[in-house]
């Protein structure tokens, strides 16, 4: 299957453009609390002394928490150069950050070089998925695991972003494509992925995001304080398997762990 041409370009130029503001909005308690639930996945493996690639790794809010697990070196990789000025700072006074621009479509990293690769909210930026799996697997060592974040095509939120365009309105300039949780399943099985899945799980957001800034913060904030996000699940992450149709249409995102065989 020939891929489409994506729409990379026009998403560097957004991050380049908003970098600083894009920050504002994203640092803050209630991101935090969802990244530090998302890498404890990884608790599970041994990390002392292993090399992880944080992929489209935006402000490398991602790899603060990742510090704190013992790799050797943590390679943070973004298309848009105003993210990686970000991380550098972040990283200075950390020793085992290294932050890179690059192109997810062309890793500069040679074949067979990460134990770990995490993706969060990268893939949904293009029109086709095929060249950058092939990358994140030609880095990634036999055994290593690849965990990432597809944000839920079939939910009200990927409903929402559908019925926007429908009406000529806005759209989320992160997201160029939803892909469905079955399609992912069955891409990542194909011959040249082949992929084992060890895991697959959801998470929920609730939609604070259509209040202003300060307010959807606020809420939030209040919102994990008060420990509301056990709620049915039982913690934040569930297994796909175990949750009632109902709540699988409330998830915001899927996250898949891989393993490359």
């Amino acid at each position: 299957m020939k891929c489409k041409i994506s729409d990379k370009e026009k998403i560097q130029v957004h991050y380049n453009q908003n970098a600083k503001e894009w920050i504002k909005d994203i640092d803050n308690e209630p991101t935090r609390y969802y990244f530090n639930e998302l890498v404890k996945y990884l608790e599970e493996f041994d990390t002392q002394k292993k090399t992880l690639l944080d992929v489209g790794c935006g402000s490398g809010l991602i790899s603060d928490f990742l510090t704190n697990y013992g790799f050797k070196k943590i390679h943070c990789l973004d298309y848009s150069s105003e993210m990686i000025k970000i991380v550098k700072k972040r990283a200075r006074s950390k020793n085992n950050i290294e932050p890179v621009v690059g192109d997810v479509e062309n890793l500069p990293y040679k074949d067979d070089k990460f134990d770990y690769v995490i993706c969060v909210g990268l893939l949904e930026c293009f029109q086709c998925l095929r060249k950058a799996l092939k990358e994140i697997k030609r880095v990634t060592k036999p055994n290593g695991k690849i965990l990432i974040r597809w944000t839920n095509h079939e939910g009200v939120w990927g409903n929402i972003e559908k019925l926007k365009k429908k009406l000529n309105k806005p759209t989320d300039p992160n997201f160029t494509k939803y892909y469905e949780m079955d399609y992912i399943k069955r891409l990542v099985k194909e011959p040249e992925y082949d992929f084992k899945i060890i895991h697959v799980s959801g998470s929920i957001l609730f939609p604070f995001f259509i209040l202003p800034s300060f307010l959807s913060q606020a809420f939030e904030t209040a919102f994990i304080n008060s420990k509301l996000t056990y709620f049915f699940e039982g913690k934040v992450f569930q297994p796909v398997s175990k949750s009632p149709s109902l709540i699988k249409n409330f998830y915001y995102a899927f996250y898949t762990l891989l393993e490359k065989k």
